[in-house]
C-alpha cells in the first residue's frame, strides 16, 4: 500500500484529503475480488468508515485506489481482509 501523504492539510473545505493505492499480485487478486478497509479515530477510537474497494486487474497485478477526504484529525486506515496492513494518517488545520 502506497500513502501519496501521511499528513495532509484542510482546504477551503475543512477536509484535508489522502490517497491510497494499493496492489497485489496475481494470485491473491484471483482470490480476493476486494478489500476491506477501515478508518478509525486515533484520538477517540471510534470507527469513522468501513468500505468494500473492488481490486481491479492491471496487467500482472490487481490494484485499489481510495481517495479519503477527512477533518482535521489523527486517523488509522487499515486493511483487514486478504492481508492485515495500517497506516496513520494525520490530517492538519
Amino acid at each position: 500500500m502506497i500513502v501519496d501523504k501521511t499528513k495532509a492539510s484542510t482546504g477551503r473545505s475543512g477536509y484535508g484529503e489522502s490517497t491510497a493505492h494499493i496492489w497485489i499480485f496475481e494470485a491473491a487478486g484471483e482470490e480476493y475480488r476486494k478489500f476491506r478497509l477501515e478508518s478509525t479515530s486515533l484520538e477517540t477510537g471510534k470507527m469513522m468508515a468501513v468500505l468494500e474497494v473492488p481490486v481491479k486487474k492491471q496487467g500482472s497485478y490487481y490494484q485499489a485506489l481510495v481517495v479519503m477526504k477527512a477533518k482535521p484529525e489523527e486517523y488509522l486506515l487499515r486493511i483487514t481482509n486478504s492481508m492485515s496492513l495500517k497506516i496513520e494518517l494525520r490530517v492538519e488545520e
